[in-house]
């Protein structure tokens, strides 16, 4: 993935042009500032995710191995506004967050009519760079009955790596599905909920056309106090 040499600062101006900032840090060298298009990283990291190796080509001179380490997006738009990236040493051990994908059909979920819950999404593995699975596959086939679960000590892994979660966590497991009795308590709380609500709103909306007045100068003071606040 190309990346380019930037001046720390001005982070608007970078994604306006169509760049996301990026920091490189690790392995005791100094942090980079750089910046990389926002269309190929897009591209790259849905397929790499947060624990494949992608090699960086900086302003085409240097090249270093990285995880992506974090990435801030925008709350609204999902746009991606920071990439925090870490150089990896090839030769040493890293941990990091690999998937969990479910796979096979459970008896208990096919022939008993069961619900499955999955406890875990991601695994912490210990290994080298080179050797991090993209994903992990658990086979919930085993799950016959509702007593069965499928814990973390269950799941074997390649020689070399390591499973850094705690051995008795439940990965995941099949529940009964509601009874009759319990589906028609959930739906009369739910009616209880809604009544509830509306009983709020109309007390509000009587409260609220008294107090307007003192709202409207309430919000005024405070439009003064921002604008005070921008002044300075």
């Amino acid at each position: 993935m190309s990346v380019k040499s930037r001046v720390p600062g001005k982070p608007n101006q970078i994604r306006q042009a169509g760049m996301i900032p990026v920091v490189l840090y690790g392995i005791g060298k100094d942090n980079l500032h750089l910046s990389v298009s926002a269309s190929d990283f897009m591209k790259v990291f849905r397929q790499a995710g947060y624990n494949t190796i992608i090699e960086l080509d900086i302003d085409g001179k240097n090249k270093e191995n990285i995880l992506v380490y974090e990435v801030t997006q925008d709350p609204i738009t999902d746009d991606f506004q920071h990439i925090d990236v870490m150089r990896v040493d090839m030769s040493k051990e890293v941990t990091a967050s690999v998937p969990l994908v479910f796979v096979g059909e459970s008896k208990a979920v096919k022939d008993l009519g069961g619900i499955l819950v999955e406890n875990m999404d991601e695994l912490q593995i210990t290994c080298l760079p080179a050797e991090l699975p993209k994903e992990y596959n658990v086979d919930v086939s085993s799950l016959q009955t509702f007593d069965d679960a499928i814990y973390v000590r269950d799941l074997t892994i390649g020689e070399g790596m390591k499973i850094e979660d705690d051995e008795t966590r439940v990965v995941v497991t099949v529940i009964p599905p509601r009874s009759d009795e319990e589906l028609a308590q959930l739906d009369e709380d739910v009616v209880e909920d809604v009544e509830g609500v509306e009983t709020d709103e109309k007390g509000e909306g009587e409260e609220g056309e008294e107090g307007e007045g003192d709202a409207k100068a309430e919000g005024g003071e405070k439009s003064e106090e921002k604008k005070e606040e921008k002044t300075e």
